[in-house]
């Protein structure tokens, strides 16, 4: 199995996948990821109390952290997001969620997943992040829990909208950075007038767990990429998916050295410019350089990113492809004729620039020339 480069800032980002699914390095790595989250959680001493030993226990704890990092294993990103926020409301009750991600040196959120909220609110948030009294303080102070009542965001212009539009007079917000990527990973809990304030355990709670959330997500990114690669992808293709402004999450072993190949200095975490040109919307393929093709789909409201090396087919047009596949394969210009429903005419037009687009000239050598254009897949070079 290839070894795969270390997820620094630097290189690779994310954990990654071989053709044949979690590597060990993967493995090895989701555990120590989860053991700098324990330690971090461990400083407190099992006397220590977290509110009081009748709320929580580092029992309760471990056995919370256990559940959901069972649930991270799922491929539905969605279904994932909502069963963690369905086991967290047993801990800390809230009327609403937004679970967002952005990117370290950009304020703004790039996706988010709203639970008893509006999709619209992406918009409010990045309405005026620089003047915004939340997002202000999660910059600040990453990791830590910071929570918010009407009366402070009413007196704060650029967060009057959660009460006046939404009727949320509790607010409680955290995010925290994936330090290999810089990708920001923050929640937003919600409360409305008849739910009382956020109290000091709670608080705690939620700045023990969001650690672990941001793993956990990646695990499932992991898990869901995977599920997409045994869905029959080509082997040649490396797959990765990003959030909606192309800041990748998670990729395939082999997905950066593809890119590095028409852009040598690319260490992420955002794609080059012109990948992902179009977003979800555009779900189409291109070939934003002479030497690569893209295909872009969406992943659960993500981008999945599919890149491989250009053959000698992507010069041709698909009548032009059906035409020299058919007749490199022996068939006469009356057979493909016959097959594809045109006239043996059309055929010999159709070859002409065939020939001429990949410089052969007769049908052995167009065979031996689509014969070499199969891609290999990366790293076989």
């Amino acid at each position: 199995m290839a070894a795969v480069t270390p997820c620094g800032r630097c290189d690779v980002y994310g954990a990654t996948l071989t053709g044949q699914g979690l590597s060990d390095c993967d493995r090895s790595r989701a555990v120590v990821r989860s053991h700098d989250s324990f330690q971090r959680m461990s400083q407190l001493s099992p006397a220590t109390p977290i509110g009081s030993c009748h709320e929580a226990s580092l029992e309760q704890l471990s056995a919370s952290l256990l559940r959901l990092y069972r649930l991270a294993l799922h491929p539905d990103i969605a279904a994932f997001q909502n069963a963690a926020l369905l086991h967290l409301l047993e801990q800390v009750p809230f009327d609403g969620c937004v679970w967002g991600s952005g990117v370290l040196g950009d304020s703004h959120l790039h996706h988010v997943h709203p639970w008893q909220v509006d999709r619209g609110i992406l918009g409010l948030i990045n309405s005026d992040v620089e003047h915004n009294v939340v997002a202000q303080h999660c910059i600040a102070s990453p990791g830590v829990a910071h929570v918010f009542d009407g009366s402070s965001l009413r007196a704060n212009a650029a967060a009057a909208w959660m009460p006046r539009h939404f009727g949320f007079e509790q607010v409680m917000v955290i995010a925290v950075v994936d330090p290999d990527t810089g990708v920001i990973d923050s929640l937003g809990l919600l409360r409305r007038q008849a739910q009382a304030p956020f109290d000091a355990r709670e608080r705690r709670w939620i700045e023990l767990l969001m650690p672990h959330l941001q793993v956990m997500l990646r695990l499932c990114l992991l898990t869901h990429l995977h599920g997409r690669r045994e869905q029959g992808m080509p082997a040649h293709e490396r797959l990765a998916i990003s959030d909606p402004c192309g800041v990748v999450h998670i990729m395939e072993h082999g997905f950066a050295e593809l890119l590095r190949e028409q852009w040598p200095d690319w260490r992420g975490p955002w794609l080059p410019p012109g990948v992902i040109d179009g977003g979800i919307s555009a779900r189409a393929s291109r070939v934003p350089s002479a030497g690569l093709r893209v295909s872009v789909d969406d992943a659960c409201e993500r981008l999945l990113v599919r890149v491989r090396r250009c053959s000698a087919l992507d010069r041709l047009s698909p009548q032009e492809q059906a035409v020299s596949v058919a007749y490199a394969q022996g068939q006469s210009h009356k057979e493909v004729a016959r097959a594809l429903g045109v006239t043996p005419a059309t055929v010999r037009h159709h070859l002409r620039r065939v020939y001429a687009k990949l410089s052969v000239d007769d049908k052995a050598a167009l065979a031996q020339r689509l014969k070499e254009s199969e891609p290999a897949p990366s790293g076989s070079r």
